[in-house]
């Protein structure tokens, strides 16, 4: 997906997203927010929704065998993956200082 990003009226903005590519998977409880939850906690990033283990970040379907979440659906805490922060932060972001300094230019 791209998501753009364009001033709107009245300071606002406006989002447009379009679809680059789409692949099917197929369903998996761990994602129904109506399965029932063991005690258990994994981490799912918020983006792309790889899933936290053992200090990596895994895809979903590797996640789902590694874990073996088939058997059981963890609690789930939602992060972000350091390649999506990098992905959705800007590259520099100005500290307050800086940004007095541009507003009185």
């Amino acid at each position: 997906m791209i998501l753009q990003f364009s001033p709107a009226g009245l300071g606002g903005v406006r989002f447009d997203t379009f679809l680059l590519d789409e692949q099917p998977r197929p369903l998996i409880a761990l994602l129904d927010a109506t399965a029932p939850r063991g005690s258990d906690l994994v981490v799912m990033c918020s983006w792309c929704k790889r899933i936290r283990h053992q200090g990596r970040w895994l895809d979903l379907e590797e996640g789902v065998r590694e874990l073996r979440l088939l058997s059981h659906a963890p609690e789930i805490s939602h992060g972000v993956c350091p390649s999506c922060t990098v992905a959705l932060l800007p590259a520099k972001v100005p500290d307050e200082q800086s940004a007095r300094e541009t507003q009185l230019s």
